[in-house]
């Protein structure tokens, strides 16, 4: 199993940053805000529909500005 794929589905987002823990603890700092916890979208709540198109950007191989804007696209 690729690298990537592992890391979305053990949900080890700092794997997927290339500035790992220190970006991703910045931005879960924001996405634990209740609003992200506590809004739904689709059948889940809307911190996870952005952390999962984090991780599909990741997985393309999409520069790291991208996969960040993903990570806060309707933020």
């Amino acid at each position: 199993m690729p690298d990537k794929i592992r890391s979305i589905l053990h949900s080890d987002w700092a794997a997927l940053d290339p500035d790992g823990e220190a970006q991703m603890d910045k931005a879960f700092t924001v996405l634990r805000r209740q609003e992200f916890q506590e809004f739904a979208h689709a059948r889940d709540v809307f911190k996870e529909h952005l952390t999962g198109v984090f991780g599909i950007l990741s997985a393309w191989g999409v520069k790291k500005e991208i996969t960040r804007a993903g990570l806060f696209h309707t933020g």
